[in-house]
Parts: C-alpha cells; structure tokens; sequence
C-alpha cells in the first residue's frame, strides 16, 4: 500500500482503518464542526495511524494542530492556504482545487515525502497522549475517564449521544494511553 508503511512500524496495533485505505495517499478530514476548533476523533485517528491528512474544519483549523499542538502539516505537497478563509464555499474551493493538484502526481513519490512527517506526528500523537497537560482539556477528560456521557446526552440537548460513538473512543483512547505506559513507549526513528 501508498502508506502502511509508518502504520506497520507503530510499537502498538492502533489502527482505525481498514486495510484497502493503504492504497490512499491523503486522509481529507471534514470536521463535524466548521465554527468550534474542537478536533474529534476523525483527526485523531489520521495521526495516530501516521496517515497523511488535510483537515477541512474551522477556520484555522490545520494552523491549530501545527501552532498549538505541534503537529507538522504536509504543507510540502498541499497548499494549506485554504485554511485562513473564513468564507466555507470559498475554502471548500479552494482546497478541492489543492486535491486536484495531487491528482496525476506519482503516489509512491509523494508518500516518500511524506513520511518523516506521518513518523513525526505518530510520535507527537504519542507524546501528547503520555503527557495530560499537552492535550487539549476534553481529551484529557476522555483519557483519564472523567467524562459521563450519560450526563452530557441529558444537558446538552443530544439525546443520542450515548448511543454514538464517543464512549467506545473514550474507551479506546484510554486503553491506547494505558498501552503505551505499559510498554513504555520508544518514538519511531
């Protein structure tokens, strides 16, 4: 496949994908929330998984994992220009027109490109995830189990919430973070 390689070299078996997506260069993100800089699980699990990924989000949503985070964008084959536009057909455009770009380019080259980044950020992923004070604060209340989502259905007006996905990524993201310290993590060279 374009990418399992860095997947294939993580310490532990993470991966939220199945298997055919190897054959895909570029994970576009949409976020759930085009106004909230809050980053959800589909963000995650392209860092984690050493995919690489454009985040279609909030305005400055790709700069918030680079400048806050500390997370590397693959800014040396896509253009994250669109992401400081505050207008959503604008910014749609603009980053369909950067896909475009890609789209008769060699995947195999561009993987090669890509791949110190796709290592860097597992690693950061992992970093963050041992370390409760760098994550954002509603990670760290998934991670550590402080959030009952039972609460958050009933006052927040999301009667389905529960039923969705977030207990079972709450879970699994606890047991990722209990798996690391377990194995005491070595970063990817």
């Amino acid at each position: 496949g374009v990418y399992s390689n860095v997947r294939d070299e993580s310490p532990i078996n993470i991966s939220v994908y199945p298997r055919e997506i190897d054959n895909v260069l570029l994970d576009v993100v949409v976020e759930s929330n085009l106004v909230s800089s809050f980053i959800t699980e589909k963000t995650f699990k392209a860092l984690f998984n050493g995919m690489p990924f454009v985040v279609f989000g909030r305005v400055n949503q790709n700069a918030i994992l680079r400048d806050r985070m500390g997370f590397k964008l693959y800014d040396n084959i896509i253009s994250y220009d669109f992401d400081s536009v505050f207008d959503l057909e604008t910014r749609a455009e603009m980053l369909c027109q950067e896909l475009l770009k890609l789209e008769d380019q060699d995947y195999n080259q561009l993987w090669e490109q890509t791949r110190d980044i796709a290592r860097f950020n597992i690693n950061r992923f992992f970093d963050i995830l041992l370390n409760l004070d760098l994550m954002p604060d509603r990670f760290a209340e998934i991670a550590r189990g402080d959030i009952d989502f039972d609460f958050v259905g009933e006052h927040t007006g999301y009667e389905n919430y529960t039923a969705s996905a977030y207990p079972q990524y709450a879970e699994e993201l606890k047991n990722l973070r209990q798996k690391l310290i377990d194995k005491t993590y070595q970063p990817l060279q």
